[in-house]
């Protein structure tokens, strides 16, 4: 499923064919899936419900404010962590349709200016801000600064992806970098390392510490056993060198997906090793 700025939700299958579409009445900034249900943050309407198989649209929370989503999130098929940019963090119970709000002024957020969100395999929400990291345990909703993040507070966080073994991969305004919520120990790439751009729009995660990361230059391939940065350009058959920030994916079959405003680069990383 993938939102676009002209009020429309297209739904493609696996080789780029529209299969179905949704129309909505605000620009949908942000969506996700679960419980046979297309969740999308509208701005100036809020967060709204689709079901799939008849396209009745439901709002579960009118927000009037024309602010954008950077990030939503399903915790268990039961509560939604929305990302309201510049007002902070809501979560929605879609099971009893209660909500929360998570503000800096009210609880440990770093800021209001949230532009990531990634939930990781022990239900701990990682949440990047316009300066700084923090993380909140969607058990018991407590809030924690990351207590390493003093470098990230100097920049923006675009992009968050979690391995199997819970280390966080950040695309920053500033590179790359790598930690661990247990062991915060930060690792950092950058253009001396082999990056093509230090600013990393959006970061995939595959197996066997396969790192993608998309940048305004091309994309790029971190083997993170070896520390080797691939570069791949338009002759590579990107789509295009600049890609948009905090939009991509890898789906259930292990394909790939990067956004630009020219379309969309999509590949499976196994068959993209082998060539190379």
């Amino acid at each position: 499923w993938i939102a676009l700025k002209d009020n429309n939700i297209l739904h493609l299958d696996k080789d780029g064919n529209v299969i179905d579409s949704l129309k909505t009445l605000g620009s949908p900034s942000a969506l996700c899936y679960g419980n046979d249900c297309i969740y999308v943050w509208e701005d100036g309407i809020g967060l709204c419900a689709y079901t799939q198989n008849e396209s009745k649209k439901t709002i579960l929370y009118s927000y009037a404010q024309n602010r954008s989503c950077t990030g939503m999130v399903l915790s268990e098929g039961r509560e939604l962590f929305v990302a309201v940019y510049g007002c902070g963090l809501l979560k929605y119970d879609v099971s009893n349709n209660k909500s929360e709000w998570f503000e800096s002024e009210s609880s440990e957020l770093i800021n209001n200016w949230i532009t990531t969100l990634r939930l990781d395999n022990e239900n701990v929400l990682w949440i990047g801000h316009s300066g700084g990291l923090s993380w909140l345990n969607t058990l018991n909703d407590e809030i924690e600064v990351v207590s390493e993040s003093s470098w990230l507070r100097h920049i923006k966080c675009f992009s968050i992806d979690v391995d199997a073994d819970n280390n966080a991969w950040i695309g920053t305004s500033k590179g790359l970098c790598t930690l661990n919520r247990k062991e915060p120990k930060m690792t950092k790439y950058s253009k001396s390392d082999g990056l093509s751009d230090e600013t990393i729009g959006t970061v995939v995660v595959c197996s066997d510490g396969i790192v993608w990361c998309s940048t305004p230059v091309g994309l790029n391939r971190l083997d993170s056993k070896t520390n080797t940065i691939t570069n791949f350009y338009g002759s590579s058959g990107i789509v295009d060198n600049y890609f948009e920030k905090n939009i991509g994916l890898k789906n259930e079959d292990g394909l790939v997906y990067f956004a630009s405003d020219k379309g969309i680069t999509f590949f499976n990383p196994i068959e993209v090793c082998k060539n190379s």
